[in-house]
């Protein structure tokens, strides 16, 4: 994985040179807004490696959701069964 850091901005490649994301702040912050911001993209990707562990151990018996909560500096991550 390459990292090209242009100003605020981003852009996050495969070995190959291939875009997989692009991170930004908001104008109000110095970026162009072209894709989320590096929490939003740190906080996606620990959604999601969150939610293949509990599937992987979790899904044969429950139907689960992951939930995210992020207010105040604060980070809160809860499960539902469904």
């Amino acid at each position: 994985m390459l990292a090209d850091t242009e100003k605020v901005r981003t852009n996050v490649k495969d070995r190959s040179g291939r875009p997989l994301a692009i991170l930004d702040e908001p104008v109000t912050h110095g970026g162009t807004d072209m894709g989320p911001t590096p929490l939003q993209g740190l906080l996606g990707c620990f959604a999601g490696c969150e939610n293949v562990t509990a599937r992987k151990h979790l899904s044969p018996y429950y139907k689960i959701r992951l939930i995210i909560n992020v207010s105040q500096g604060s980070l809160q991550s809860t499960w539902e069964y469904i």
